[in-house]
């Protein structure tokens, strides 16, 4: 974190955003890291945090677009290349199709809290086409809108405060997972209910017309 502070110090909103941008692109950096560190030098420098919060917010959507949009232009030429082989392996590509199966477009959303699936479930989601880039920048802004003005803001008012901002970090990242959990869960159930009464008046449709059939005269 020292090092992405004394290069955010140094650059600015210049370097905040770049670096965001790459870390969708799949730079080996955690993007909570990074949004911690901007809120800190906010704190600490002579940044706005506010300015901040929006240049980080479009950094992160920049980067996810990158992402999307390179899916949607090389599609099927990806699976050839040696990067796309690293960022996608087989177990991954499987994990994805899975969630694509069971979430379809909820899966943008959802992908925002799954750090290592992020940036292969937006790269496929270009590929599929599944949804359009309007679409996809709607599912995923929303998310962003949850995530990262927290992560900055911790940055922000934990600046002088290093163990009051860790056990935020952490704090967030349990809220995260339950937040998942409880969406996930949401879903499913949806999805059984939905399944049920689609048989229900699949079943009903059926007897009615075996009903009609007996009534009607010969």
């Amino acid at each position: 974190m020292s090092f992405l502070q004394s290069f955010f110090f140094e650059y600015g909103y210049y370097a905040v955003f770049s670096v965001l941008v790459l870390c969708g692109m799949g730079l080996p950096l955690p993007e909570d890291i990074t949004l911690v560190t901007a809120g800190i030098i906010s704190a600490l420098g002579e940044k706005n945090v506010h300015i901040m919060l929006v240049v980080a917010y479009f950094g992160v959507l920049a980067g996810d677009w990158m992402m999307y949009i390179i899916g949607w232009r090389f599609g099927p030429h990806l699976r050839k290349s040696r990067w796309f082989s690293k960022l996608l392996t087989p177990k991954r590509m499987l994990q994805t199709e899975t969630l694509f199966l069971r979430y379809g477009s909820r899966l943008v959303f959802i992908a925002r809290f799954l750090p290592g699936l992020r940036a292969p479930i937006y790269v496929m989601t270009g590929i599929t086409r599944r949804i359009s880039f309007w679409q996809f920048t709607l599912m995923d802004g929303l998310a962003a809108l949850f995530s990262i003005p927290i992560f900055v803001y911790i940055g922000f008012y934990g600046a002088e405060n290093g163990e009051w901002m860790m056990k935020k970090m952490h704090e967030f990242k349990y809220l995260t997972i339950a937040i998942f959990i409880a969406l996930a869960a949401f879903i499913i159930y949806y999805l059984w209910r939905r399944k049920r009464r689609i048989a229900f008046f699949r079943t009903t449709r059926a007897r009615l017309r075996a009903q009609h059939k007996e009534n009607k005269p010969v």
